[in-house]
């Protein structure tokens, strides 16, 4: 099989390509690619990626913003998927997702809108196939009523292809979320306006208030990644295979013998994960115990970015990727991020739009 971090600047979009399908983890950018807009570089990067007639087993989805899912719509008509596997939102962190949208990107707003309110909906909307949606419920979420027509599994839970497994953890944590909502509610914005379409209609239309709305979010660094979901992707068993990078991409520091092979063949995908605390990070690495010595490729959680990054991932003993846009206006990757990697004995390759930073490595 062959694993692929490809080239889409401010976003994500990695790819497993298999004997018998194709696995994609995130599906988006906010990189606008030789003039094209967002959804346009996206969609042009996986058609080159992705053959017509490959099927499409599972798609992974870290969390809801815009650029790790604005071009699933395109993928869901443009190629059989078998299944879609998203975080579960619980319904009053939904109106905070829609508040970010709405002040983010109104052009996509009533597409990526849906998504959030009606995961299933939207995939059923844009789906050729009979594509299944399967939410990924937070850890420690002991209660599950599932709606007509909704799958509903827990974070553990195993998704089997071949010899491979992907596992999903979906990961809760409120206090940004809470501070968020006294921010909107101390601005004179009510969240369950958000979902409202005749309210947000009036939001669009009036300045001040999406200034108040943008204000509130920037209060808690644009950062709502209460619910970012990870996937380890691994054999499911003992394994003999090995890996080799058949495409180097931008390494912007060597500390192996890139024509080398390495007996870890399993990868980490952490989506904007915030792994910054000992105890997040501590819970990462509890719900990956029985893994944790078989990763051998790491993608750098939420872009580089240093509110989300734990010093000990520049203790492990693999591979690492950074995928991020070379003008962003995050200024991701940070650089202190950096200055602590250099300062490792660890690989580092960023992922940036550019072609040449593409990353593929062939497991045999």
């Amino acid at each position: 099989m062959e694993r692929i971090f490809a080239p889409i600047g401010q976003g994500c979009f990695a790819i497993e390509r298999f004997r018998d399908g194709v696995v994609i983890f995130d599906c988006g950018t906010l990189t606008k690619i030789r003039n094209k807009s967002c959804v346009e570089s996206i969609s042009l990067r996986i058609e080159q990626e992705i053959d017509s007639n490959e099927t499409i087993q599972y798609v992974f989805i870290s969390h809801l913003d815009e650029d790790h899912v604005n071009g699933l719509a395109f993928l869901l008509k443009k190629y059989k998927v078998k299944e879609v596997v998203l975080p579960l939102l619980y319904d009053e962190y939904k109106e905070l997702y829609l508040g970010k949208l709405l002040v983010s990107s109104q052009k996509t707003y009533d597409d990526l809108s849906l998504l959030i309110k009606q995961p299933e909906s939207f995939v059923r909307e844009h789906s050729r196939y009979d594509t299944k949606t399967i939410l990924v419920a937070p850890v420690n979420y002991e209660k599950i009523e599932e709606e007509p027509n909704q799958t509903i599994l827990r974070s553990g839970t195993e998704f089997p292809f071949g010899n491979w497994v992907f596992i999903p953890y979906n990961y809760l944590y409120k206090t940004k979320a809470e501070k968020l909502k006294k921010y909107l509610l101390d601005g004179g914005i009510n969240p369950d306006d958000f979902k409202l379409q005749h309210k947000v209609e009036v939001f669009m239309t009036d300045d001040s208030i999406l200034q108040s709305i943008k204000a509130a979010y920037q209060k808690v660094n644009k950062d709502l990644n209460q619910n970012s979901m990870t996937v380890y992707s691994g054999p499911n068993g003992p394994s003999c295979s090995t890996m080799r990078i058949i495409e180097t991409g931008y390494s912007i520091k060597c500390e192996c013998n890139l024509q080398g092979k390495w007996e870890k063949v399993s990868c980490l995908y952490t989506g904007d994960y915030n792994a910054s605390t000992d105890s997040r990070w501590n819970d990462l690495r509890d719900s990956y115990r029985k893994y944790w010595n078989n990763i051998g490729v790491l993608q750098i959680p939420h872009h580089g970015a240093a509110s989300s990054y734990n010093d000990n991932i520049g203790n492990l003993e693999c591979l690492l990727v950074i995928n991020a846009g070379t003008n962003n206006q995050n200024h991701h990757p940070s650089p202190s991020v950096l200055y602590k990697l250099f300062k490792t004995k660890r690989t580092i390759f960023w992922v940036s739009e550019e072609d040449a930073s593409k990353v593929r490595f062939e497991i045999i």
